[in-house]
């Protein structure tokens, strides 16, 4: 298990020191050790998705330590999503300023219930508006779906985890950390093209990945 601080930077230079403060005060009160600080910098935000950058450092059994719940993401929603991800791949969060909202693995609670309920319930109504949207589109005539003896008669190797990408695609994650969070899973890793080249060809996946681009416009 390795612990790493995580860090989001603010317009001042000043609050980064305050954060990390708070995070080292709070590891030497429990006699924790901080391997590496996560930090999210206006550079970094550019050319990089927050669920990439932790990816990319931790493991199953690892902890994030943050000052704050809204550390973590631009709203509630995305919070929570990032939560409940997280908590899915094994990964605990402690809150220095809010430790009862902590998930961290020797302190479980009902509290990624509750955030998995909220995240749920928004996923719902994002469901219903694609389910809208593809009817609306039938409905001016326009063909969806698979060209017909298109599709393997053994299924794809994506095919199990077709539920797994929507979900992953109805909370705005870059295909990139999708294939980071399925290769997790798979046997056999899959490359991005084989990824990109499942959802352009499913017509709820690839609806789901227009809108996320059109959202990423506006």
């Amino acid at each position: 298990m390795k612990i790493y601080g995580f860090i989001k930077e603010s317009l001042m230079r000043k609050d980064i020191d305050v954060q990390k403060v708070l995070i080292f005060d709070y590891v030497k009160k429990h006699s924790l050790k901080i391997e590496e600080f996560i930090e999210m910098t206006s550079i970094t935000r550019k050319g990089s998705d927050i669920i990439d950058i932790i990816l990319n450092k931790l493991n199953i059994g690892d902890i994030i330590i943050v000052t704050e719940l809204t550390r973590l993401g631009k709203n509630l929603l995305q919070v929570l999503n990032l939560l409940e991800l997280l908590t899915q791949e094994g990964i605990g969060i402690i809150f220095v300023k809010q430790p009862e909202l902590s998930t961290d693995l020797k302190n479980r609670n009902s509290l990624p219930i509750i955030y998995k309920y909220i995240a749920d319930a928004e996923r719902e109504f994002i469901s219903q508006r694609t389910k809208q949207g593809l009817a609306a589109a039938q409905a001016q005539g326009r063909l969806l779906g698979r060209p017909k003896g298109s599709r393997n008669k053994k299924g794809r190797l994506l095919d199990p985890f077709k539920n797994n990408i929507k979900y992953y695609l109805e909370i705005n994650i870059p295909i990139q950390s999708i294939l980071k969070l399925l290769n997790r899973k798979l046997s056999v890793p899959v490359s991005y093209n084989a990824l990109k080249y499942f959802i352009e060809n499913d017509r709820e996946l690839k609806y789901l990945k227009k809108k996320e681009t059109v959202e990423e416009l506006i």
